[in-house]
C-alpha cells in the first residue's frame, strides 16, 4: 500500500452534525453542501483495514509491504509489533547505491560496452552525484529514461542536478 499516511484512513468517528441553516464554519457549510448534493466520500475506516491486514478473512502466507512518507503520522493500532514486523528507511542514495543502480538500469541489455567500461560509468556517476539530495526513487526515474545509454547519462547528469538544487533552494526559500 503505497502512501499509507495519505489515504485518510482514521479512527471512526460519530457522525458530523451539520448546520441545516446558516453554517457557522467552513467544514459545516462544505458538509452541508454534501450532504443537499447527495456526494459521498467513499473512505476506509482503521478498523476496516486492521482487519483486511490480520482479520479472519485475511489471506495467509503474504507479505504486505505499506510506504509512508511521514511513518510518525500512523496510528500506533496500524504499526504494533505482528501488522509491522520490519521498518525500513530509504534515505537518500549513497555512492554504492548510485553506482549499483547505475549499472542494473542503466547496464542492462548493453553490448556496446565492456563490463569494465560500464563500472567505470558507474563509478563516475556515483562519485559525481551529490550526497543528501537525491532519493532512490529520483535515481531510478532518471536513468530509467537513459537506459543503455551510459553516455547520456552521464551528459544529463549534471543539468538534472542544478534543476533538483534550483527547485530545493526555491522551496527553502519559501518555507
Amino acid at each position: 500500500m503505497e502512501d499509507i499516511d495519505s489515504a485518510g484512513i482514521g479512527r471512526e468517528q460519530g457522525p458530523i452534525e451539520v448546520l441545516e441553516t446558516g453554517a457557522d464554519d467552513l467544514a459545516n457549510f462544505q458538509a452541508y453542501r454534501k450532504k443537499v448534493r447527495g456526494e459521498t466520500k467513499a473512505s476506509l475506516t482503521l478498523s476496516g483495514l486492521l482487519n483486511a491486514i490480520d482479520g479472519s478473512a485475511s489471506a495467509e502466507g503474504r507479505l504486505l509491504i505499506l510506504t509512508s512518507n511521514h511513518p510518525d503520522t500512523l496510528d500506533p493500532a496500524l504499526v504494533r509489533p505482528g501488522r509491522i514486523d520490519v521498518k525500513a528507511y530509504f534515505g537518500h542514495v549513497t555512492p554504492t547505491v548510485a553506482r549499483a543502480m547505475f549499472k542494473r538500469i542503466i547496464g542492462r541489455n548493453v553490448v556496446a560496452y565492456t563490463d569494465k567500461e560500464l563500472q567505470g560509468y558507474a563509478d563516475a556517476f556515483s562519485q559525481y552525484l551529490p550526497r543528501n539530495i537525491f532519493t532512490p526513487a529520483e535515481v531510478q526515474n532518471f536513468l530509467q529514461l537513459l537506459r543503455g545509454k551510459p553516455e547520456k547519462a552521464l551528459e544529463s547528469l549534471n543539468p538534472w542536478i542544478l534543476k533538483r538544487q534550483n527547485e530545493l533552494e526555491k522551496a527553502q526559500s519559501t518555507a
